[in-house]
């Protein structure tokens, strides 16, 4: 049994892509044989990894997947948040002459559990006026 990975580009902080499976956020590791990749928690005291072939993670046939657990607890919010920031990141790369205020306010319009885990108001307008 497989199950389909989504891949963001520009994940990390070092413009890394990352793929997402089950709330957990993975970077990758190692090729291995057949095509398979192996990619590893983005956390650094995290063990856990999955085995991805063709942008689908690997199971077994009891369910299982192929990988090993996670010390820490599913984080969704903390992802949703890196993705609407480094779409951020990118308009302000993009559209240089776009107004910050109004961008941080899109940006952050959305539940609070996503927003509480963004940096403040104040900290992507320094973000977006650096990047100008």
């Amino acid at each position: 049994m497989e199950d389909c990975v989504e891949f963001v580009e520009n994940h990390t902080n070092k413009g890394k892509a990352v793929a997402i499976y089950k709330g957990y956020a993975y970077l990758k590791d190692v090729n291995l044989s057949e095509g398979k990749e192996r990619y590893k928690c983005i956390h650094q005291s995290c063990n856990g990894y999955i085995w991805i072939l063709n942008g689908w993670a690997l199971t077994m046939k009891s369910g299982s997947k192929l990988g090993r657990e996670h010390n820490h607890e599913v984080e969704p919010e903390k992802i949703e948040a890196r993705k609407r920031l480094q779409a951020f990141k990118t308009v302000v790369k993009e559209q240089p002459n776009i107004k910050i205020g109004n961008l941080v306010s899109s940006t952050r319009d959305f539940e609070a559990i996503v927003t509480n885990a963004m940096p403040t108001i104040d900290n992507m307008k320094r973000m977006g006026r650096d990047l100008k």
